[in-house]
């Protein structure tokens, strides 16, 4: 419920910004879906315990399956964080809204 509360203010604020996101950029709300994703994929890694080398084989096999369940190719992906980090209030928003849902999942205990 929360986590809908900060997509409709995000929503709200895309649609009464000055600034248009191009078409080939992924939206805010997907982008906060997937770096959820790829940021509990990184923590459940590092908690393995093993050399980075084989961490990072495991992390581009889930990455991939991540960006094949929201339907997103890597170039676009790159595209978009670049677009987000070239306007940082975009991707502010973004990160507030993955620290809440992160924050919420952990207090729930929903991190899996």
């Amino acid at each position: 419920m929360r986590r809908l509360f900060f997509l409709i203010i995000i929503i709200s604020a895309a649609c009464s910004g000055k600034n248009e996101t191009p078409e080939d950029i992924y939206s805010k709300e997907k982008m906060v879906d997937v770096l959820i994703e790829i940021h509990l994929l990184e923590q459940k890694l590092d908690q393995l315990g093993i050399s980075y080398d084989s961490q990072k084989v495991m992390y581009n096999h889930f990455e991939a399956l991540i960006f094949d369940k929201y339907q997103i190719d890597t170039v676009q992906y790159r595209k978009s964080i670049n677009f987000y980090f070239e306007n940082v209030q975009d991707l502010e928003t973004i990160y507030e809204v993955i620290v809440d849902s992160l924050s919420v999942r952990e207090k729930t205990r929903t991190i899996r």
